[in-house]
This record gives C-alpha cells, structure tokens and sequence, in this order.
C-alpha cells in the first residue's frame, strides 16, 4: 500500500522498532515524490533521571547518547539515499515528544511515523503514553507501524467514523489513501449510547455522500459493542491493510474516554493505523 505524503518526519534511534520504521518507509512511500526526515532525540532530563545525585557532571553520559542519536540519523539518511529518497537526519534536544514537533514543523512535514514493538506490560504504557503525547502537541496525523504488522493485506482500507469534526478528516485522509492506492473504504460507525451521540446510519450516510462525490468505492457498517474492539474485528475480517482514524477536541472529561478508544486501537491492531488530529 502506497502512503501518499510528499514528506515525513521519522523519529529513530538504534532499537529494533526503529528499524522496523525505517524498513516500513521506505516499503510504503514513494522515493521520486516523499522527502524523508529522520530526527533523534537527546533528552538531558532523561538521561540524567535516576542517576545518583553525588553524580554532577553528566557530560559523558550525554556525549555518548549524543554519539548513538547521531549514529541512528546517519545509518537511517544512508538506507533512504540509498532506496533513492531525499533525505535528511538531525539530532534535537529536549522532551522527546515536543522535540519531534519542532522537527515537524521546522520541515512542514505531512505526516509522523513511528512504530511500537509490544503490545503488553511496560512497553505497552510507554507506546500508548508516547503516541498520545505526540497527538497532544502536533496538528499532523501519525502513523503508527507495528514490528508484527501484517503489510500484505489486499482490503478496503478501514475507516472509523463517530460524525465529529475529527473523523471527517479521517475520512478525507482515507479516500485520499484509497485514490492513491485503488482500493475500496470500509466505513465504519459503532452505535454510542447518550444524548449526545449522533446515530450511526446518519453518520454512514453523510459519509456516503462525501465518499460517492469523489468516487471512491465503499461499504458501509453499522457496528455496535466496544468501539474498539468492532474496529479492530471488522478490519480483521476484512483484511484491511491500514485503519484511520480520528481525534477530538473534546472537553478533557470526554477526551479520556476517546483517548482510550485511539490508544486500544493503535496497541492491538495488526497492521498500521493512521491518526488524524482535528
């Protein structure tokens, strides 16, 4: 599946998961038409966490992290110059997550990726925390890849709507991907009880209507249960290659619960999910 961006911004170090990021860029887009930036973060605060406080000059600890964020920027530019791609390495500074938003929008880049590797225990707090902090500070969607993903599926791109602001920009981003790629949508809407929530047909139909003006081809599934557990069972089914989904600017009491749904979904899906901030 082609990812239609003209430049993104790929945070790396020496793990595991980051070369699984890079494999997966340079698998995903195209090298004529994407400028990649990869960006590694130093955080002195950190690296100096825990350290014991007799313990005053940290400059060797610093200059060895320093040493591994350049390493991981140079091998990362080097694989993608080497696939034929422009790209660009730069080590930052700072908390991770608002270091990579600088890098974001010091390149206007279209997109982040980053990738998880567990889906249990610590790392699976880590990753969702890390996805969610980013979400927080940057205005462009993430995409986030799996080291297990599955990359050969050949169905409908899946689409979660609930009819906020948010989910139309995901739908807009995933006719995007099914015009590049030629594929179908798979458009979804799980039935939310309360009076605030609008029904799930009304919210299919209006999609339609969006969806059938760009001539795209797409069905339409109304799903009831938990809402992120019926995303991610339906993409199974469907042998979805990506699920895009949106985030809200919602009061900080109905955020916690969407963030729930978003970060469900982003740890036990098999195959890659794009983010779209509102």
């Amino acid at each position: 599946m082609i990812v239609p961006f003209k430049s993104v911004t790929v945070p790396v170090d020496l793990s595991e998961t980051a070369d699984q990021c890079i494999a997966y860029v340079l698998e995903v887009f195209k090298p004529d038409t994407t400028a990649v930036y990869f960006c590694s973060v130093v955080d002195s605060a950190g690296a100096c966490y825990g350290a014991p406080t007799a313990v005053l000059n940290s400059d060797p600890l610093m200059k060895a992290l320093e040493v591994a964020a350049r390493s991981a920027c140079d091998g990362a530019v080097t694989r993608a110059s080497e696939r034929g791609f422009f790209a660009l390495g730069s080590v930052g500074y700072g908390a991770t997550t608002s270091t990579i938003d600088r890098c974001v929008r010091a390149n206007r880049t279209e997109a982040i990726v980053i990738s998880t590797y567990s889906r249990i225990g610590l790392a699976r707090l880590i990753a969702g925390t890390f996805a969610e902090g980013l979400l927080e500070s940057t205005n462009v969607p993430i995409i986030v890849t799996h080291v297990d993903d599955e990359l050969s599926c050949r169905g409908p791109i899946a689409v979660a709507l609930d009819g906020s602001g948010a989910a139309a920009g995901a739908l807009q981003m995933a006719i995007r991907f099914a015009r590049e790629n030629g594929q179908g949508l798979s458009i979804f809407c799980v039935a939310e009880s309360g009076a605030h929530a609008k029904p799930a047909m009304d919210v299919l139909e209006d999609a339609a209507a969006i969806v059938r003006e760009a001539q795209v081809d797409f069905e339409l599934v109304a799903l009831e249960g938990n809402v992120a557990e019926a995303i991610l069972e339906n993409a199974r089914r469907r042998n979805s290659p990506m699920i895009v989904i949106g985030t809200h600017g919602r009061p900080p009491a109905e955020r916690i619960f969407l963030g729930s749904v978003v970060t469900a979904v982003i740890e036990r899906a098999r195959v890659p999910v794009t983010v779209v901030p509102l």
